[in-house]
């Protein structure tokens, strides 16, 4: 069974606050500003101190790039908008 939405919103907050805490040289706004891309470090070092899979880093990562940006720059809320559809259609390559 699959958890509720209101508990994987729950996690997320409750993971964001762990990668704040715990890895602020990884998640700060200069770090995620510099890339744009969830980097193998940023997943290994979530998973290793934080237990967070890969998709749990990955929203973590999306959360704070958009906490991060100016919601007024079309550029950066575009980038943004491209990061969020790459996960969603991730699972739905065919390799």
């Amino acid at each position: 069974e699959d958890p509720s939405d209101e508990f994987i919103a729950l996690r997320d907050l409750v993971s964001l606050e762990l990668c704040l805490k715990y890895l602020p040289d990884l998640f700060s706004k200069e770090s995620i500003l510099k890339t744009d891309r969830l980097t193998k470090e940023m997943i290994d070092k979530a998973r290793e101190i934080c237990k967070l899979t890969k998709q749990e880093t990955r929203r973590v990562h999306e959360m704070c790039f958009l906490q991060s940006i100016n919601p007024n720059d079309e550029q950066q809320m575009k980038r943004f908008r491209l990061i969020v559809k790459q996960r969603l259609f991730e699972p739905l390559q065919v390799n």
